[in-house]
């Protein structure tokens, strides 16, 4: 049987599993996945780093997926990511945040060009992932409702939301609605809603987005009242914050 030898993955380049039995080669179990994402689902931060140090010393076996090693080792940690991305939602954190992880991470290793690189960022990705857990864990927990509430504002930040909307959603009256809301947040919804809602806004303008469309985006009816909720929230007008973050 040929296989490429890694520093850290074996490659399994023959599609005999004969061949690889008979060489005492098999891809990495399931189970040894399961137990991995399982610690990721639950924000153990402390085995997160255990596990990368096994990763290191006990190698990993998978498939080929390219002719390309560099190529190879970049589909492979898009799997990794993934899977874990899919455990964190499992494990509460929230869809947006979990999928806007994924995203960001995929794109850094997409620019890397050393294999060590890119499994060393994965095993440090494991680590940063149920960190987020964990620290998704540590909030005050959420009845289902409110979860998939505050679930509905993260994906409508650019419309206009009302409690009326939010309640219906919820097939709640609205009393009943902004009644449990405050009981399990803290606060209204409307000033919930406009927290989020800037704290997107300081995202964009990171970003590059214009004062303007920043504000026309999120749904603030001018560009001065946008400003002025702004540097009510953070103290800073828009400019003021962009001149800081350089």
């Amino acid at each position: 049987m040929n296989f490429e030898s890694k520093k850290y993955i074996d490659v399994l380049e023959s599609e005999s599993l004969f061949e690889y039995r008979e060489n005492g080669l098999l891809r990495t179990s399931y189970e040894t996945e399961k137990r991995l994402y399982s610690i990721i689902k639950n924000g153990d931060v402390e085995n997160a780093k255990k596990a990368g140090g096994i990763l290191k010393t006990q190698k990993i076996v998978a498939g080929k997926l390219s002719d390309n090693s560099l190529t190879h080792m970049k589909y492979w940690a898009v799997c990794c990511i993934t899977l874990a991305t899919r455990a964190a939602i499992e494990g509460s954190l929230d869809e947006n945040i979990a999928y806007t992880y994924a995203d960001k991470t995929i794109m850094k290793i997409d620019k890397m060009n050393s294999e060590s690189e890119i499994f060393s960022t994965i095993l440090n990705e494991y680590v940063k992932i149920s960190v987020m857990v964990c620290e998704n864990h540590k909030e005050k927990p959420y009845s289902v409702t409110i979860k998939r509430c505050l679930h509905y504002i993260s994906t409508h930040l650019h419309e206009k939301l009302s409690v009326r909307e939010l309640s219906s959603y919820c097939r709640l009256s609205p009393d009943h609605f902004s009644k449990i809301f405050k009981s399990e947040v803290g606060i209204i919804p409307s000033r919930y809603i406009r927290h989020k809602k800037l704290e997107a806004a300081k995202e964009m303008l990171l970003s590059g987005r214009s004062i303007s469309d920043t504000a026309y985006y999120l749904g603030f009816c001018s560009d001065s009242y946008f400003i002025k909720c702004f540097k009510s929230e953070f103290s800073k007008t828009p400019r003021e914050f962009l001149i800081a973050s350089d």
